[in-house]
């Protein structure tokens, strides 16, 4: 049985260094296909969970902003080069963002992950502008400033800095936790657009952690399309305006 928050997480190393830390891998990364389920046309619906998300101006600047980044990502070259990564009957190709919501009702200081889980499936069930979930959709969930969220025994901001799971087999999603950049290279938009990428790209590639594209090397599990190259040097780019992690690329055995 594979431990997710082992696989599907971004660390933060990255985030208040500008590199991740050194990861030395003896063996070529090389995914492979699983038999699971892959986002072909990725439907993006972003939630801003928390009053300040509605109340504070440099807020609901920012939640603009991740949706211009997502309505310009979901068409861009990071999307063409994932089609490597093709299955039978799931050719991954564009996405769209199909809505956003704003809740004002706030998270709390501390959430653990099966709370966000179930507060999920109460939206989709009851809360008007909700998309039902279909074979492509991702929410991707982004939190306030001073609420921490638990996965396991690790702490977001701490030990990492957002992670993709599944509920079940149909409802996919992303967990965004506001950390502070720390870097001065890098601002909250960045530290958004960063992670947002990482695990927008392992959601597609891999919805159902380890059933998808994921990497297994002498048995043991080492990670998704993104997990690879966090730790490789110049990790990042920008696309346009927006700066985004770099994938690994099974054809072109490298970072892309």
């Amino acid at each position: 049985m594979i431990e997710k928050k082992e696989i599907r997480k971004i660390r933060l190393g990255h985030l208040q260094s500008a590199k991740f830390a050194s990861k030395a891998h003896t063996k070529q990364p090389h995914l492979k296909y699983n038999g699971g389920p892959l986002l072909a046309n990725v439907e993006v619906f972003t939630i801003f969970w928390g009053s300040a998300w509605q109340m504070q101006p440099a807020l609901v600047s920012l939640s603009q902003s991740i949706n211009d980044f997502f309505t310009f990502i979901l068409t861009s070259p990071l999307i063409d080069q994932l089609a490597e990564y093709n299955a039978p009957g799931l050719p991954i190709g564009h996405g769209k963002l199909v809505g956003s919501k704003t809740l004002g009702t706030g998270p709390g200081a501390l959430i653990d992950d099966s709370a966000i889980q179930a507060a999920l499936q109460g939206w989709i069930a009851k809360e008007p502008g909700f998309p039902q979930p279909n074979a492509n959709s991702l929410y991707f969930i982004y939190f306030p400033p001073g609420t921490s969220i638990t996965l396991g025994a690790d702490v977001s901001c701490q030990k990492f800095g957002g992670y993709h799971d599944a509920i079940g087999r149909n409802i996919f999603y992303a967990v965004e936790p506001f950390c502070m950049a720390g870097s001065a290279s890098f601002s909250q938009l960045d530290f958004f657009t960063l992670t947002s990428s990482h695990e927008l790209c392992e959601a597609i590639t891999d919805p159902i952690p380890g059933e998808g594209w994921y990497w297994f090397r002498d048995n043991q599990h080492q990670g998704e399309i993104g997990d690879i190259c966090e730790s490789a040097p110049n990790a990042e780019e920008r696309m346009g305006s927006f700066l985004v992690q770099r994938e690994w690329s099974n054809f072109l055995k490298r970072c892309v």
